[in-house]
C-alpha cells in the first residue's frame, strides 16, 4: 500500500497541516536559508491529524519511551526531537516525509542511529525513526536479498549466511544497512565485491514531495546514481534489494605488532598494499591494548586457505609480529566477532583519503599512534580492486582510485577526558590535511560541512542537480548535505 499526497492530505483534513497546490509551489522557491520549525508550532488538530493516521505509533516527550527513543550511538549529541515516529511501513515514512514538509518541520532520519555527525536526531523537529522496519526477503536462486533500513549490519549478515551467502559489511556490525549504503559501504569483502552500494539493484524510496518511487538502473536512474553514495540527501529509503554472494568461509584475523616495529611494518605494507590480490582486503589500525598502544594489521581473504597461502605468507613477511591471528573462519563468525564498540559514549572523527602514505606521514602517524588513548582507534582502510575498477561516472562515491581511507575516532569516558581525546582526534586531521584527496562521507563530522564539496570532488555538480529534481527545498538537510544546483 502506499499513499499520495492528495490522500494525505485528505486524510489529514485539517487547515493547519494541508497545503494547496499554490502554496506547494511558493514553497518550491523558499530560501535555503530558511530555518525549519520546530514540532511545537503544530496545532493541536493537525498533530492528532497526522498520528491518528499512522500504521506505527508516535512518542512525544512526556511519553516514557521518550528518554530510551531519543537518544543513539555517539553520546555526544543530547538532543530532545519534538516528535519520534517508529515507522512500521512505507506509508509511515510517506505520511512522516509529507507532515514534515507541510509543516516546514526539521527533520532527521534514523535506521541505525550510528551517524558520527549526529545526523539521526535533531532538537525540536521531527525523528523519522526506522529502527523496527527490519523485514528481509531471501532469493538463494538469484542471490539476492530484499532488505529494509531498520536491519543492522550484524543482522543481515544472520539471514544472509543461513543460507550461504554473504554481503559486504562494515567492520562494526551494529551500524545499519541504510546510512551505510547510501555513503557508499566500505567493507572487509570491497576487494573482492566492492563496495555495498555497487551490490544495489534497487531501492524503493520516499522523495521530498511523499512519492514512494523506485530507483534502478532503468528506472529513476538519475536517482540510483546518487543513492549510490550521495548519502540521505534525497529521500527516505524503505527497502533496499542487494546483490548477494555464495562465501560462507574466508582466512582473516590480525597481526599485532609493538610501537617500536610500528615504523618499519607500516613502510613495508604501504609497499606490499597495491601489490595485493582482490580477494585480500587489508588496512593498518592504531589501537590501544591491555598492554600499551600497538598497531595492527587487519585482513580478510575471501578464499580458502590453500589460494591465499602466497599472498598471506608475504603479509606476513612485512614486519616482526607480536601475535598473529589470522586464520580459517566462517564469514559468519567473522562478522559476529565485531558488533563494533558499545552505544553512549560520547566521540568525535577526523577522516580523509591518501592516495599514498609517504614516508613523512607515517613517521607523524607513528607519533600520533604512539599517543593514542583507551578508548580510540586510528584506521588506515586499504581501497582497491573492484571498488578502484567502478567507473567513477557509474555511481556517486566520489573515491574511485586506489588509496587509504584514514579516520582517526575517540570517545572519552568522562567528561574531563574530551578536551585531551579532541586534541589528539585534531592532531590526526592536521596531519593528514596535506596529503587528503577527499574522503568518506560516512566519516565526516558535524563541523565539517565545508569539507562535503571536497569530499565528493567531481560528482558534486551532478549530485547538486539530482538533489534540486529529488528535494528542492533541502528537507534532508541532517546529512553530509549537498545543496540543491540553483
Amino acid at each position: 500500500m502506499t499513499i499520495t499526497r492528495r490522500e494525505f492530505l485528505r486524510l489529514s483534513g485539517s487547515a493547519a497541516v494541508s497545503v494547496s497546490a499554490a502554496s506547494l509551489k511558493k514553497a518550491s522557491t523558499t530560501d535555503l536559508s530558511q530555518e525549519r520549525r520546530s514540532v511545537s508550532s503544530v496545532s493541536a488538530t493537525g498533530m492528532q491529524d497526522f498520528i491518528s493516521g499512522l500504521h506505527g505509533s508516535a512518542i512525544r516527550p512526556n511519553d516514557i519511551e521518550y528518554e530510551t527513543a531519543r537518544r543513539i550511538w555517539n553520546a555526544k549529541y543530547d538532543r530532545f526531537p519534538g516528535l519520534i515516529v517508529p515507522c512500521v511501513d512505507a506509508v509511515d515514512v510517506q505520511r512522516s516525509v509529507m507532515f514534515a514538509d507541510s509543516e516546514k518541520l526539521l527533520v532527521a532520519v534514523r535506521g541505525g542511529g550510528h551517524s558520527f555527525a549526529g545526523h539521526s536526531v535533531c532538537d525540536g523537529g521531527l525523528v523519522i525513526d526506522l529502527s523496527r522496519m527490519k523485514t528481509s526477503v531471501l532469493s538463494a536462486e538469484r542471490n539476492t536479498v530484499r532488505a529494509q533500513p531498520g536491519l543492522t549490519g550484524i543482522e543481515l549478515n544472520e539471514v544472509t549466511q543461513r543460507v550461504g551467502l554473504a554481503m559486504v559489511l562494515g567492520g562494526c556490525g551494529s551500524v545499519g544497512i541504510g546510512g551505510f549504503t547510501l555513503g557508499g559501504g566500505e567493507g572487509s569483502l570491497s576487494g573482492k565485491y566492492g563496495l555495498s552500494c555497487d551490490n544495489l539493484i534497487s531501492a524503493d524510496v520516499v522523495t521530498a514531495d511523499g512519492r514512494l518511487v523506485t530507483a534502478s538502473s532503468d528506472r529513476n536512474s538519475d536517482l540510483f546514481w546518487g543513492l549510490r553514495g550521495g548519502s540521505g540527501n534525497f529521500g527516505v529509503v524503505t527497502s533496499f534489494l542487494f546483490r548477494a554472494h555464495p562465501l560462507t568461509n574466508v582466512v582473516a584475523g590480525q597481526l599485532i605488532y609493538d610501537v617500536a616495529q610500528a615504523q618499519t611494518t607500516m613502510r613495508a605494507y604501504r609497499n606490499f598494499a597495491p601489490t595485493a590480490p582482490d580477494e585480500l582486503t587489508t588496512g593498518l589500525t592504531w589501537t590501544f591494548l591491555k598492554d600499551g598502544p600497538a598497531l595492527l594489521i587487519h585482513a580478510l581473504y575471501a578464499g580458502s586457505e590453500e589460494s591465499g597461502s602466497k599472498v598471506l605468507r608475504e603479509l606476513r613477511a612485512l614486519g616482526k609480529a607480536k601475535a598473529d591471528t589470522i586464520t580459517a573462519v566462517s564469514y559468519h563468525a567473522f562478522n559476529r566477532a565485531n558488533s563494533g564498540p558499545p552505544p553512549g559514549f560520547a566521540s568525535t572523527v577526523r577522516t580523509g583519503f591518501v592516495s599514498d602514505l609517504p614516508n613523512e606521514m607515517i613517521d607523524e602517524i607513528c607519533e600520533i599512534g604512539a599517543h593514542i588513548p583507551p578508548a580510540a582507534e586510528l584506521e588506515m582502510f586499504h581501497l582497491h580492486g573492484k571498488v578502484s575498477s567502478v567507473p567513477l561516472s557509474e555511481t556517486a562515491f566520489p573515491l574511485r582510485y586506489p588509496g587509504f581511507d584514514c579516520f582517526a575516532a575517540a570517545a572519552w569516558l568522562r567528561p574531563d577526558q574530551r578536551e585531551p581525546v579532541t586534541r589528539w582526534v585534531d592532531r590526526f586531521g592536521q596531519v593528514l590535511t596535506p596529503y587528503t584527496s577527499g574522503a568518506y562521507v560516512n566519516m565526516l563530522n558535524d563541523d565539517e560541512s565545508n569539507r562535503v564539496r571536497a569530499a565528493y570532488g567531481k560528482q558534486y555538480e551532478r549530485l547538486a542537480a539530482v538533489k534540486r529534481r529529488y528535494d528542492p527545498n533541502n528537507l534532508f538537510r541532517l546529512s553530509p548535505n549537498i545543496v540543491p544546483a540553483a
